[in-house]
C-alpha cells in the first residue's frame, strides 16, 4: 500500500482544511516546495500536491506548482482546478507523474474522455463524496450524482483510478471510512481507489489495507504527528502487515 502526503495550497501557504471547510483552516507552512521535499526525503514516493484557489476557481497557486514540478515533478500528483484539456495536458508536459481531474470528470467533460483514452495511466479521478452525494468545485457545490453511478460511466470511459475523499471524514482526524472503500473494492475488484479523509492511526492504515485499498492520501494526522510517516510506509511496503 503506497502511502501519499498531501501538501493543500491556499494563498500560497500550505494548509489542512476540516471537512472542506475554508473558514476552518490550519496553516502548516508557508513554502509549499519545502514541505514537498520534506515528505520526500522522509521516504514518500509520491505526494499529492492540490491547488485549492484555482479548486474553487479563486485565483492560483500555479508558479509555486511550477516550481514543485520543476524540482520534483515525477514524485508529484497534482490537483486542484484541471479544468481544461490544455491545463491537464500543461501540467503533464511539465512532468507531473498524474494529474488528477474532479470537476470536469463529474460534469462528464468531453475532453475527459479523450485524455483517459490515450493516457489513463497518469490521470486519476477524484470523486469527493458527502452522504452519497458528489461534490466538485473544491467541495463547495453539490452535484445530483451518485457516486456509483460516476463510477460506472467513467469506468466505460477508460478509468482505472479514482481518488475517494469522504468529505465528512476529511480533515477531522476520526478515521477513514473503512466501509466504503471496502465496499468500492469488492464491488469493482479490478480498480484502484485511493483513499482520502480522515485517516488517523495505524491501526486506521491496518484496516485500509485489509479491505484491499493500495494507495491511501494522508493530510492532517500527518501534520498534526498523530502518525509518522516512516511507520505508515513501512506498514504499507509489508505485505503481512494489516
Amino acid at each position: 500500500m503506497k502511502i501519499i502526503p498531501a501538501v493543500d495550497i491556499y494563498n500560497g501557504q500550505v494548509v489542512r482544511l476540516r471537512k472542506g471547510n475554508f473558514a476552518n483552516q490550519s496553516i502548516y507552512g508557508s513554502d509549499p516546495t519545502a514541505t514537498v521535499a520534506s515528505w520526500l526525503d522522509r521516504g514518500a514516493e509520491l505526494v499529492h500536491v492540490v491547488d485549492l484557489n484555482a479548486a474553487k476557481a479563486q485565483g492560483s497557486n500555479s508558479h509555486i506548482i511550477n516550481d514543485i514540478l520543476s524540482c520534483y515533478g515525477h514524485k508529484i500528483q497534482v490537483a486542484g482546478g484541471i479544468k481544461s484539456r490544455q491545463r491537464a495536458e500543461e501540467l503533464l508536459a511539465q512532468g507531473a507523474n498524474r494529474i488528477v481531474i474532479g470537476t470536469a470528470a463529474v460534469e462528464l467533460c468531453g475532453w475527459v474522455k479523450d485524455l483517459l483514452s490515450q493516457n489513463a495511466a497518469r490521470a486519476v479521478i477524484a470523486l469527493d463524496i458527502r452522504f452519497g452525494i458528489v461534490h466538485t468545485c473544491g467541495w463547495l457545490k453539490k452535484s445530483d450524482k451518485k457516486l456509483e453511478h460516476l463510477l460506472n460511466t467513467l469506468l466505460s470511459w477508460s478509468a482505472d483510478k479514482f481518488l475517494i475523499t469522504d468529505i465528512e471524514k476529511d480533515g477531522t482526524n476520526i478515521g477513514a471510512n473503512v466501509l466504503l472503500y471496502s465496499h468500492l473494492q469488492k464491488k469493482y475488484p479490478q480498480t484502484k481507489f485511493i483513499a482520502s479523509g480522515g485517516v488517523n492511526s495505524i491501526e486506521n492504515l491496518a484496516e485500509l489495507k485489509k479491505a484491499g485499498v493500495t494507495e491511501v492520501v494522508i493530510g492532517k494526522a500527518l501534520y498534526s504527528n498523530g502518525l509518522n510517516l516512516g511507520e505508515a510506509i513501512e506498514l504499507g511496503a509489508n505485505p503481512d502487515a494489516y
